[in-house]
């Protein structure tokens, strides 16, 4: 009885290693795992990624682990305001090439290569558009306040002109502004308030 007892307790442990542990999915490739798995060393293990897509900014995905590490393989792959150097993400010099791959939220690339945010009246708080033509000195700037998806409105500021989205600030959008009378000037907008 116990030579039985004892062989199956051998039995067992050869062919599911017994216990709460899952069996492990003999693999020769990652297409015979599980979605979310990849075959590694002939055992489908479960993986974090596949490829930097998969990882967030400012880290890209190791293959041999199936894990996102800190590093980078382009500018991409790193926050606005950093490259890519060398494998890690570093800080740029205060230099730029492009607002939204290079400049965070609030600036823009001027044409001496440096982020900044725009001067006044863009984002000044104002209570009518008169505010903004008056600071801005033409009748081209706006008054305007942001409603968000929880009926929140932020303060009323200032826009500045714009013809399309590539003209304002990182994280800002041109739109349209309209006040009585069924005028209406286009300007940059955005969440002024996180600045």
């Amino acid at each position: 009885m116990i030579a039985r007892t004892l062989m199956g307790v051998v039995a067992c442990l050869m062919l599911t290693g017994c216990g709460d542990k899952e069996a492990e999915v003999a693999c020769g490739d990652s297409s015979q795992c599980e979605a979310g798995e990849a075959c590694q060393d002939g055992v489908c293990i479960a993986a974090d990624c596949f490829t930097a897509a998969d990882c967030p900014l400012g880290s890209v995905c190791d293959v041999d682990d199936y894990a996102c590490v800190a590093g980078c393989e382009g500018d991409g792959d790193c926050f606005a305001g950093q490259a890519c150097d060398g494998g890690e993400c570093v800080e740029l010099d205060g230099t730029c090439e492009s607002t939204p791959v290079d400049c965070p939220l609030g600036h823009e690339c001027t044409s001496a290569g440096a982020c900044e945010i725009p001067p006044d009246p863009f984002c000044m708080p104002c209570a009518s558009n008169n505010d903004c033509e008056a600071a801005g000195g033409s009748d081209q700037y706006g008054c305007y306040e942001l409603e968000d998806s929880d009926g929140t409105v932020s303060p009323a500021v200032c826009g500045t002109p714009c013809a399309s989205d590539d003209e304002c600030p990182q994280g800002f959008w041109c739109g349209t502004i309209s006040y009585g009378g069924g005028d209406s000037v286009t300007n940059c907008l955005g969440p002024c308030d996180l600045l």
